[in-house]
């Protein structure tokens, strides 16, 4: 069951990656607007801040049954509207 779900969760986030592609977009060029974590829905919150502990202000676009949530890192998440992680992606910085 877990590696099922893995499998899953890899397969959605190259398909979606492969759409951003697709449309010419980057995730990060895509309209937004910021707002305070404690405006986003319940479900999404709690998930965020586990992730991004000291985050307080958070860029989101709602497209549609999604919301893509972007950190001030570049990395982004897309949520479906009742707070489902539906594809992540992660930058971590380099050191010089």
């Amino acid at each position: 069951m877990r590696l099922l779900t893995i499998r899953f969760l890899l397969a959605l986030l190259v398909v979606s990656g492969a759409s951003f592609r697709a449309a010419g977009k980057s995730p990060e060029k895509l309209p937004g607007r910021s707002i305070e974590t404690k405006q986003l829905p319940e479900t999404i919150r709690r998930f965020v801040l586990r992730h991004y502990s000291n985050l307080s202000r958070f860029n989101y676009r709602w497209d549609r049954r999604f919301y893509y949530a972007f950190n001030e890192n570049g990395g982004y998440m897309l949520f479906s509207a009742d707070g489902v992680l539906r594809g992540f992606r992660y930058y971590l910085r380099q050191m010089p």
